[in-house]
């Protein structure tokens, strides 16, 4: 069962799309399993059904409107008909296999679009690498991860569990902006905390504020290891297995240090959420450069939010 109600504030976020759901905005709420607890997470309309849309599996997606259940808030008593008529609008789309056909299409178009502009930035830096006229400020501003995201000026958290709120928007920001976190969303809502309490004012806090303060003291990746993902749901796992192949190739493996990173490379081009990575590694989902090996990593990360390999490099 899913719920619908009208956000009481512009304070969440949809999960999916990463962007904000603004105050009585309609809005669905699914439980999820996260590290063994229960979890809500909130979605805008279009950002659930694009989020149901990826998803490989058929029979795991909704199918009718009965699925729905709707919460009434202050002011909203009942599901306005022009919600009502948008979401099952959205339930039509989803299951058509004509539209399914044309959203596939534009998908492979935007990925394929976004590997163009990559390889036309990789080209533009090695080209920079020839020619230093132009200067390393000029330079870096070419290269700096992060720079395809924006962080909003301000965004104020406030109100019942606003810290917990607040760290859990701040890690979201650093990750987009390619910080240098654990790939453990835990561990990294831990660190985020620690700059939402030293930027708080009061009980709120700007979470913009903190995330500037995090990059500051932690800093960003460098270009090969934050790779653009398609997908923001993988980035955690795209850079857990960046973070493989670095510490490969400083042992001396070159060899594990390719594996990963052809891994964390093709992962990052996918136009779905992995949600297995025994899929990705055979049959018809076979995924060129994820093998057996990567696959069990991939699946433990999936379980845990890390992975035993990259704790041991950490350790090392």
């Amino acid at each position: 069962m899913f719920e619908l109600e009208y956000a009481k504030t512009a304070r969440s976020q949809c999960s999916f799309t990463k962007k904000r759901i603004e105050k009585d905005e309609l809005r669905v709420g699914m439980m999820v399993d996260f590290q063994g607890q229960p979890q809500k997470r909130w979605y805008s309309v279009d950002g659930f059904f694009e989020m149901q849309d990826r998803k490989r599996d058929e029979s795991s997606k909704v199918r009718d409107f009965a699925e729905f259940e709707f919460s009434p808030t202050q002011g909203f008593d009942v599901l306005l008909p022009q919600d009502k008529a948008h979401v099952e609008q959205r339930l039509v789309d989803l299951h058509d296999e004509e539209q399914q056909a044309k959203r596939k299409a534009e998908r492979a178009k935007l990925a394929k679009e976004k590997r163009n502009a990559k390889k036309k930035q990789d080209n533009e830096h090695d080209s920079d690498g020839e020619d230093d006229s132009e200067g390393p400020s000029s330079k870096r501003a070419k290269t700096e991860p992060g720079s395809q995201f924006k962080l909003p000026d301000s965004e104020i958290v406030s109100g019942p569990g606003w810290q917990k709120e607040a760290s859990l928007k701040t890690r979201d920001y650093a990750r987009q902006m390619h910080a240098k976190l654990p790939a453990d969303d835990k561990e990294a809502a831990k660190i985020a905390l620690r700059f939402v309490m030293l930027a708080r004012q009061g009980e709120s806090v700007d979470v913009c504020s903190a995330t500037q303060q995090l990059l500051q003291e932690v800093g960003i990746q460098d270009a090969a290891s934050s790779a653009q993902v398609l997908v923001q749901a993988n980035s955690g796992l795209v850079s857990a297995l960046s973070e493989c192949a670095k510490f490969a190739r400083n042992q001396g493996d070159g060899f594990k240090g390719t594996a990963f990173k052809k891994a964390a490379d093709a992962i990052a081009e996918l136009d779905f959420e992995v949600t297995s990575g025994s899929e990705l590694s055979k049959g018809a989902k076979k995924v060129a450069g994820i093998g057996k090996s990567i696959a069990t990593m991939i699946d433990e990360y999936i379980a845990s939010g890390t992975m035993s390999k990259l704790e041991e490099y950490r350790s090392m």
